[in-house]
C-alpha cells in the first residue's frame, strides 16, 4: 500500500477480466479494512484512473500518508456563460485551482488529491509540475448521462463522482476535508478541526448559503446619502 506510486501496476484501461478470462464487476461500494498510515510528508502521485485496482489506495497513500486528506475536484465546465460571455472565463476553474493550491502551499498544506480529467491532469503535471491528480472512468457509460446532456468529464458528473471517492477514503479511515476550489484559507484549518470545540464531531459542514445562514446575500443600491 505504501510503495512509491511509480511501482503501481495498473491493468489496461477498460473492463477487467478474471483469471478465467470472463468479465468481472467491481463492487459498487468497496469496503476495505483500515490501513496503517505511514506518516510523513505527501509525495508525488503519477496519476491513474481511480477505478483501476489499487489506484485509489496508491493515491491516498501518496497524498495523505498521515491520514489527513484535502479532496478537490476540477471538471470541464462546458458552461455557455464561461464559453461566450468572457473568453477569460474559459479557464476560470483551473485558475481557481491554482490559486487555492498556492494558498494551501503557503500554509504548508500539501496533502491534497485532485480529481479531474485525464487531459487536465496531464496538463497540470506538464505545465505546473503538479503530481497530485487523478481521473476516473466511473459512470462514463451510465444511461442517465444522455437525458441530461452530460458527457464524461463534465463538472456535474464529477460532482457526483467525487463523493464516491470521499466515501471510499472515509471507509479506509482517512479524515477528509472536501473543499471547493473557489475558496481561501486565511489560516491552517486543522488546529480548529482538531481543537476541543470541533474534535467531538464526525462531520463539520460549512455552507455558502441557505439552511441556518438564510438565503443568498443581497446588495442594494443606496437610496439616499448620509448627511
Amino acid at each position: 500500500l505504501h510503495a512509491p506510486p511509480h511501482s503501481l501496476q495498473l491493468v489496461p484501461e477498460g473492463r477487467r477480466s478474471s483469471p478465467t478470462g470472463s468479465m468481472s464487476c467491481q463492487p459498487a461500494w468497496p469496503i476495505n479494512p483500515p490501513v496503517e498510515f505511514a506518516g510523513g510528508r505527501p509525495h508525488p502521485f503519477v496519476g491513474a484512473d481511480l477505478e483501476h485496482p489499487g489506484a485509489l489506495e496508491a493515491a491516498l497513500a501518496a497524498r495523505a500518508p498521515a491520514g489527513e486528506l484535502i479532496f478537490l475536484s476540477v471538471g470541464d465546465t462546458r458552461d455557455h456563460r464561461r464559453q461566450h460571455k468572457d473568453p477569460a472565463l474559459r479557464t476560470i476553474s483551473t485558475d481557481f485551482l491554482l490559486t487555492l493550491l498556492s494558498n494551501l502551499n503557503r500554509l504548508d498544506l500539501e496533502n491534497y488529491l485532485i480529481l479531474t480529467t485525464k487531459p487536465l491532469c496531464r496538463k497540470l503535471q506538464r505545465e505546473h509540475c503538479l503530481y497530485s491528480c487523478a481521473w476516473t472512468s466511473l459512470w462514463d457509460d451510465h444511461p442517465g448521462l444522455q437525458p441530461w446532456g452530460l458527457k464524461p468529464g463534465d463538472m456535474f458528473l464529477m460532482w457526483a463522482q467525487q463523493w464516491r471517492y470521499v466515501t471510499s477514503a472515509l471507509e479506509r479511515k482517512y479524515r477528509v476535508l472536501r473543499a471547493d476550489t473557489d475558496v481561501y484559507f486565511a489560516e491552517d484549518p486543522y488546529p480548529i478541526l482538531h481543537g476541543p470545540l470541533l474534535r467531538p464531531f464526525g462531520m463539520v459542514v460549512q455552507q455558502d448559503f441557505g439552511g441556518p445562514l438564510g438565503g443568498r446575500p443581497q446588495c442594494f443600491a443606496a437610496t439616499s446619502l448620509a448627511s
